[in-house]
């Protein structure tokens, strides 16, 4: 797996980086171009225990780095696009991992620093994030959980950028609405 950048017309791909395991493997989502002009991103195993990282590099292909080796208990096998809110502060979510294998939502700094967990997810509804957040006009974040199973098919929630205040929009039924796979708009 790579990191790579393409003309637009398609006549010249230049590979940026090449994972080795150590420092990611698979990357799930998209990259994000942060403010300072970074591109940011995940990888839903490798670095140093196998759970995930969270890593940066420049357009340029310069200055390749692991910024976050996921370890189970701070999240596994992150997924969908890291967001960099209002605040400049780098979030997204996990599959799994976590009190309760049921994945986690957290906050990255984009230097590096300032890793937290934000909220653990616990209840069957709010499991199996493979989406990625949104910020809304009134500044919460927002989010989809696929949930699982047919009993508890997923939810549509938001959370403060400072994790207080995680409010459940909206449980589904899956024989009424389905169950969310993807993310909001």
């Amino acid at each position: 797996c790579s990191v790579f950048r393409i003309s637009p017309d398609g006549s010249r791909q230049t590979i940026l980086h090449k994972f080795n395991v150590s420092d990611g493997a698979f990357p799930r989502g998209s990259l994000i171009q942060a403010t300072n002009n970074a591109l940011y991103g995940m990888t839903s195993s490798g670095g140093s225990t196998g759970s995930g990282t969270i890593f940066r590099i420049n357009t340029d292909g310069s200055n390749f780095r692991v910024l976050h080796n996921f370890n189970g208990a701070d999240g596994h096998v992150p997924q969908g696009s890291l967001l960099q809110a209002s605040n400049g502060v780098l979030y997204g979510m996990t599959l799994a991992g976590g009190s309760g294998d049921n994945g986690v939502l957290f906050k990255i700094n984009m230097d590096g620093s300032g890793f937290k967990v934000l909220r653990y997810f616990t209840a069957m509804y709010e499991r199996l994030n493979y989406g990625s957040l949104m910020q809304g006009a009134d500044g919460f974040l927002y989010g989809a959980a696929n949930g699982g199973n047919s009993a508890e098919p997923g939810s549509i929630f938001k959370i403060k950028m400072d994790g207080t205040s995680y409010t459940t929009l909206h449980k589904f039924s899956v024989y009424k609405d389905g169950a969310p796979v993807g993310a909001l708009v």
